[in-house]
């Protein structure tokens, strides 16, 4: 039996993922900050009483009409429901040899375009399957290896709503990859270090109104953000457990205010800045057991994936 290849990347996102570190003893204070947020509910994306890391979920996205789309790696599928938690269907086939087109392995990360159409990346078969709003598979394209590189891979995805671009940031080569919607790659930027613009595992990105773009960094500890034309622009966080610091940063999300939401899944808050990075404070609630994905809607509502949980989390910030 051939051996399967595992990647640098792929060990080291999975690290960051399911073997976190320890936050120590020192306990993250509620800090006063200049917003105020509302729990308002949360939603089970167990399919039946007794499902368990089939269940768990990683990363979501919220298409025009309000649903929900999330991503249950385990169970290969992606499970959506409407914004009251109502579960309404699924979609995707495990992974086939004989046809393996259109098939889950491992997804992981989810974004959707202007158009609806739903983008999910597979960490383990290093390719984007592109479905209907309704999960009818339509096509997927594999991900770019860059000359020399002999492996890729793509934890999340994100879509540009202003250069109408995919963004996928690849911690197996260290670079941010952009695609158009049809997968024809185009460009990418960023390379290993902890230099202003380099990067130690790029995970999530998020956009701003004016195009800028924020992409957490976890193995630096930090979240940059850049020009709309790529140049970087400044970073904020640093190792540690006090606000406006992180442990294991995993996701973001950007409200219609321009406030940057991160998640942290050992210090179990969401933090928030202002556009620049300066610390307004975090939402840190008893009910989190693993926050992940986020996504914000236009309404001022902040879903939270929270993994171990197997749940779905929502906030109101004014």
């Amino acid at each position: 039996m051939k051996q399967k290849k595992i990647k640098f990347g792929i060990i080291f996102f999975m690290i960051i993922l399911f073997f976190p570190q320890s936050a120590g003893s020192q306990s993250l204070q509620r800090t006063f900050s200049p917003f105020r947020y509302e729990y308002r509910s949360s939603f089970a994306t167990k399919k039946a009483e007794g499902e368990r890391a089939y269940g768990k979920p990683r990363n979501l996205a919220i298409n025009a009409s309000g649903e929900i789309y999330v991503v249950v790696p385990y169970a290969k599928e992606v499970r959506v429901y409407n914004l009251q938690g109502r579960y309404l269907f699924s979609f995707g086939r495990k992974k086939d040899k004989e046809n393996p087109e259109g098939t889950f392995s491992e997804p992981s990360g989810i974004t959707i375009d202007d158009g609806d159409l739903v983008y999910i990346s597979d960490l383990d078969r290093d390719m984007v399957l592109i479905f209907s709003s309704d999960g009818q598979f339509k096509e997927e394209f594999p991900l770019f290896q860059p000359k020399g590189k002999q492996d890729a891979c793509a934890p999340f995805i994100s879509f540009n709503p202003t250069k109408k671009l995919l963004y996928i940031p690849d911690p197996c080569t260290q670079r941010i990859n952009i695609y158009t919607k049809s997968g024809e790659f185009i460009t990418g930027f960023g390379e290993m270090g902890s230099s202003l613009g380099d990067f130690a595992g790029p995970a999530s990105c998020a956009f701003s109104q004016k195009g800028e773009i924020y992409i957490v960094d976890p193995g630096n500890f930090r979240v940059q953000f850049f020009s709309a034309n790529h140049q970087p622009i400044d970073s904020f966080g640093t190792k540690g457990t006090k606000g406006g610091e992180f442990v294991r940063p995993y996701s973001i999300g950007i409200d219609s205010a321009g406030r940057v939401f991160v998640s942290d899944f050992v210090l179990k808050s969401i933090q928030v800045f202002d556009n620049k990075g300066i610390y307004l404070g975090q939402i840190k609630e008893n009910i989190f057991d693993q926050p992940l994905g986020i996504s914000c809607s236009v309404d001022g509502l902040v879903y939270v994936v929270d993994g171990e949980g197997q749940k779905i989390h929502v906030f109101k910030v004014d």
